[in-house]
């Protein structure tokens, strides 16, 4: 996910494209809507694998938005939420030489396509919301699907309409998009794409025109995710006869993509399903220490948003796990956490350099505010989490979304994790992983800190975006701007004075 835009949702009308980078920092004052933008991650996680009526599930353990109508803006009309996701295509399993071939022939390393997408939710009664409306655009191609309450179906591809082909169930299940169903009009039976193959195999007939029924096949379940120009090129190529008859290879174009519909929609679920579990969520205030914690039998490899089971998943790493982590923290905090089971409990103490090991509970409640962060970073880094597969998406991001990191922590502790995030980003450019940080925060040292370091090249200027909430407030034209940072560590489009 590389931008995301929220429209009539909550304070917003329009946050316009927030570009989410390694690094974005979300600023502003009180109540401007930081807290509610960053919420979005967590209200995605929280909708996915569970049944529900709706698109989301508002209201849950990490995020209480109570209903659809609570969270639309002054609780009229829709909200729309606007995307650009990495997609691959079925194409690079190269399941045929003739495709292969052209795609050699024209020079051509395709990797898959940039993907936006556009959902756009309505109310169907005072607790049910629905998706009303789903834009999905790649190239120069366009979809436009269009649910009902009554769950009829019309479908946009490009310049063609497709209305009353089909149905959908918008009783979802644990996905955001709903299933589409292409029903017959002769008797009512479900028969998936059976009809839309039929209708492209009569088109070459009609056209006088004829492909390869292997090639066809492969065509059938590959051959979509491409520019009109580049589909247009490959089609005229592979005929076999009647290259000179009328063929509307538009029409055509739009008849494979028609066709390929569920399988675009199942890929755009399975994408949701992969960044929703791969979301890290840590709230503004974790849970206080305890001097002993209960063991417990069960295995933990994901920590709770307010760190109640730090100690739990603690004691399920194993000892050369537990060893890098202490490593991590010494390296770049200052302190190791050790970690002793006795009798049925566990119990957590801190060490700092040169210092005695004390239980974390006698060391005030900075350690405990920062250690449920760190842990999560280090699992992320790590790989812990359960990796999600899917064949045609692209790779996965990991989104470690954080609220106010700075509460009780020392500003000599923040200029460290500032300094670790600039090297989690540098390194991520470098390696094959995608972890983004998604910050809510008031702390100028974190800011400052991060502009040292792009002027003394220890940091990458276009790793990090500044989202400032309520602009206008401060003398800005729009009510989000976005800022960024110069190769020098200084703001472009920053208001003076705003810490002040």
């Amino acid at each position: 996910m590389n931008s995301l835009r929220l429209r009539n949702y909550r304070c917003f009308e329009d946050t316009g494209d927030i570009q989410l980078k390694p690094i974005t920092l979300l600023v502003g004052a009180n109540s401007s809507g930081k807290s509610s933008f960053l919420k979005f991650f967590p209200l995605l996680k929280q909708s996915i694998g569970i049944k529900k009526n709706g698109v989301f599930l508002w209201y849950s353990d990490d995020v209480d938005f109570k209903d659809f109508k609570n969270t639309v803006k002054d609780g009229e009309g829709s909200i729309t939420i606007a995307i650009e996701i990495p997609l691959a295509d079925r194409i690079n399993n190269r399941e045929s030489t003739t495709i292969s071939d052209f795609f050699k022939s024209k020079n051509i390393n395709y990797q898959g396509a940039t993907t936006y997408l556009e959902l756009t939710i309505s109310e169907i009664d005072k607790n049910t919301d629905y998706l009303e409306h789903l834009s999905l655009s790649y190239f120069d191609q366009k979809i436009d699907v269009s649910f009902s309450k009554e769950e009829q179906v019309s479908i946009r591809i490009n310049d063609d309409v497709y209305d009353e082909v089909a149905h959908c169930d918008l009783q979802l299940s644990n996905a955001v998009l709903p299933r589409i169903i292409f029903t017959s009009h002769d008797d009512g039976f479900v028969f998936g794409n059976r009809n839309i193959r039929k209708m492209i195999i009569d088109f070459f007939k009609a056209s006088n025109n004829s492909i390869d029924v292997t090639l066809n096949d492969i065509l059938f379940r590959s051959f979509y995710f491409l520019e009109k120009d580049l589909f247009k090129e490959f089609i005229t190529t592979v005929l076999k006869k009647g290259k000179n008859a009328k063929i509307d290879i538009n029409k055509l174009n739009n008849l494979y993509i028609l066709y390929n519909l569920t399988d675009i929609i199942e890929l755009v679920n399975s994408y949701f399903y992969s960044v929703a579990m791969n979301i890290s969520y840590v709230k503004p205030l974790r849970v206080m220490p305890e001097r002993y914690y209960r063991y417990q039998n069960y295995s933990v490899d994901e920590i709770s948003s307010d760190g109640k089971n730090l100690a739990m998943y603690f004691a399920n790493l194993k000892r050369d796990e537990l060893k890098k982590f202490q490593k991590w923290t010494l390296d770049y905090f200052g302190f190791e956490l050790e970690l002793h089971k006795l009798e049925g409990h566990v119990e957590i103490e801190i060490k700092e350099k040169g210092k005695k090991s004390r239980n974390m509970i006698d060391t005030g409640f900075g350690y405990n505010q920062l250690l449920p962060i760190l842990a999560i970073i280090w699992n992320a880094l790590n790989n812990r989490r359960k990796k999600f597969y899917h064949p045609y998406i692209i790779h996965e991001t990991k989104f470690i979304v954080i609220e106010q990191p700075e509460l009780h922590l020392h500003p000599r502790i923040l200029t460290m994790f500032a300094e670790v995030l600039c090297n989690i980003a540098s390194n991520s450019n470098k390696k094959d992983t995608d972890i983004r940080f998604i910050i809510e925060t008031h702390s100028e040292t974190i800011i400052n800190k991060i502009g040292s370091l792009i002027m003394s090249e220890k940091a990458n200027e276009n790793d990090v975006n500044l989202v400032l909430f309520n602009a206008k407030n401060e003398g800005l034209n729009n009510y989000v701007e976005q800022a960024t940072f110069d190769e020098k560590g200084y703001l472009n489009n920053w208001p003076i004075g705003f810490f002040l």
